[in-house]
C-alpha cells in the first residue's frame, strides 16, 4: 500500500532519489529528526538508496543515500534554514515569527525547484554545506513531487 511523504525527488528513471519531510515546529533537534527517520523506516516510507532531508523553518538535516537502515544513524549534514526562508519570504521580520505549514512547504518546494534549475549558487548557505553529498546533482535530473506516494 502506497503512503505519502511531504516531497519526493524522482530520478530520470522515475525512481525515488530523495524524500523530504517538512516539520513546521521550532527547535528541531537531531534527536527529533532521528525519530522522524525511525518513523519513516518503520512504515517503509524510506526506500533504499535515497537521500532523506528533514527541514524546519530554522534547521535542516540530510542523510546521504548510503546511510544504513540503522534507525539510530545520525544525519550526515546539519544546516541553517534562515537564509532559505528569508530568500522566499523576505517580509518575515524575526526568526521567532513562525510560518504556517503550507507556507513553509511552498518555500521548500520553491527552493527545490530553484536548486534543480541551478538558479541558486552552490556557495550560498545551506547549499555549500550539502553540496558534497551529491544531493544538488540528484535534483538536477529529477522531478519534484509534493505529497508523494512512495
Amino acid at each position: 500500500m502506497a503512503r505519502e511523504v511531504d516531497m519526493s525527488i524522482l530520478d530520470e528513471d522515475d525512481r525515488n532519489a530523495a524524500v523530504i519531510e517538512i516539520q513546521a515546529g521550532s527547535d528541531l533537534s537531531q534527536k527529533d529528526v532521528m525519530e522522524t527517520r525511525q518513523w519513516l523506516l518503520r512504515r517503509d516510507l524510506l526506500p533504499d538508496n535515497v537521500y532523506l532531508m528533514v527541514v524546519s523553518q530554522d534547521t535542516g538535516f540530510l542523510w546521504n543515500r548510503t546511510a544504513p537502515k540503522d534507525t539510530n544513524f545520525p544525519p550526515d549534514y546539519e544546516f541553517p534554514m534562515q537564509g532559505v526562508v528569508s530568500r522566499y519570504f523576505p517580509s518575515l521580520k524575526s526568526s521567532d515569527e513562525r510560518l504556517w505549514d503550507v507556507v513553509l512547504e511552498t518555500v521548500i518546494y520553491q527552493w527545490m525547484l530553484d536548486l534543480s534549475a541551478e538558479l541558486r549558487d552552490a556557495n550560498d548557505t545551506p547549499e555549500n554545506i550539502i553540496a558534497p553529498s551529491g544531493f544538488l546533482e540528484a535534483l538536477k535530473v529529477g522531478d519534484i513531487l509534493t505529497k508523494a506516494r512512495v
